[in-house]
């Protein structure tokens, strides 16, 4: 579903949208980060911090199911939100305050990112 490049060129390569495997990735500064959705690639790089979440809901009959995934970048105090729709496969942005990106909230999960070819040493 994603990769991950370091500042160091390591890769992590997530899993799925029902086990991403976000809180597995190593705790080094990205520098790029490639989501591959279907037939679509978003790729993110320099900016202070990245993150995402899923919203989820439950059939009966066919268990867990993702039908949106939110990408989320930091620069300075401003959120861009990336919210692709797993049924339509459409891809809608938004820009939120930090501490505010998730319907009015702070989130968690952050991962600290690269700008201009140096490491954030802080993202709150």
């Amino acid at each position: 579903m994603y990769k991950v490049t370091f500042e160091d060129d390591t890769i992590f390569e997530g899993g799925s949208p029902i086990n991403s495997k976000w809180n597995d990735m190593p705790s080094k500064p990205i520098k790029k980060l490639e989501y591959i959705l279907e037939k679509q690639t978003i790729l993110m790089e320099g900016y202070q911090a990245y993150n995402h979440a899923t919203e989820r809901h439950y059939k009966v009959s066919k268990g867990i199911e993702v039908r949106i995934l939110w990408l989320m970048v930091k620069k300075e105090n401003d959120i861009m939100i990336i919210k692709y729709d797993f049924k339509t496969r459409r891809i809608d942005y938004d820009v939120a305050e930090w501490g505010k990106e998730w319907k009015g909230k702070p989130t968690t999960g952050w991962k600290i990112g690269i700008i201009k070819g140096k490491a954030n040493t802080r993202i709150f």
